[in-house]
């Protein structure tokens, strides 16, 4: 999952639609709704009953986790590009609780793919 355990407590308790932010934290972490449920109930929030069965996306949606790509050396304007095409594919429909959430999604990428192209953090050769 790209969000803490945290971040997803907070953004779902902070929802006015409970049942829609679920499936909103779902797809913002590349998981099943299920997925989603189980982290609030290991969490402690009131009114979450522990799933039953939990199942999992497909493997080759998300087999990878983002701090172990290693990208190539982008061309200019490459990872503006693919900046763009995640915000095309987002809904037109999203609540503004989802815009945020996809925005700050988008920011920690930007971030990290930053961190590794600039070599900022001491552990990355």
């Amino acid at each position: 999952m790209t969000m803490s355990n945290e971040e997803i407590v907070r953004d779902y308790c902070q929802a006015a639609n409970k049942n829609k932010q679920i499936k909103i934290l779902a797809d913002l972490n590349c998981c099943t709704p299920g997925e989603i449920r189980q982290v609030l109930f290991e969490q402690g929030v009131s009114g979450i009953a522990a799933p039953k069965r939990i199942r999992h996306r497909a493997a080759d949606i998300a087999a990878t986790p983002l701090a172990d790509v290693q990208p190539e050396p982008p061309s200019q304007t490459s990872v503006y590009d693919q900046i763009e095409a995640i915000i095309a594919a987002l809904p037109e429909n999203m609540t503004e609780a989802a815009r945020m959430d996809a925005g700050k999604l988008l920011q920690r990428l930007f971030v990290d793919y930053l961190d590794k192209r600039l070599k900022l953090r001491g552990d990355q050769s």
